[in-house]
């Protein structure tokens, strides 16, 4: 459990650095990251567990798991989740800008 929760929290540090780095290679909220998605951009996506099915994010998983990228289901129960949940539950790692 302590290897998947700093895998979890590493995968997120890789978010936050993009964002602070101002590169356009992040997409976060389920309307950006939909439109990530759907561009086919997306290599990393990262979803809280507890949203998994409230917001019908199957289909959106699905699509970045046929694209060849990686899906990262994040739990809700350590504070990588919290950090998580206060980008809106969901982020993406993009392979190239979209914006």
């Amino acid at each position: 459990a302590e290897n998947r929760i700093a895998f979890e929290i590493s995968c997120l540090e890789k978010i936050f650095e993009e964002m602070a780095k101002n590169t356009s290679k992040v997409a976060y909220g389920i309307s950006e990251v939909t439109n990530a998605v759907n561009s086919g951009a997306v290599s990393e996506l990262l979803v809280l567990d507890n949203i998994v099915r409230s917001k019908n994010l199957e289909s959106l998983m699905d699509i970045v798991e046929n694209m060849s990228g990686e899906v990262i289901v994040v739990s809700s129960e350590h504070e990588g989740g919290k950090q998580l949940e206060s980008l809106g539950g969901v982020a993406a790692l993009l392979r190239y800008p979209i914006k």
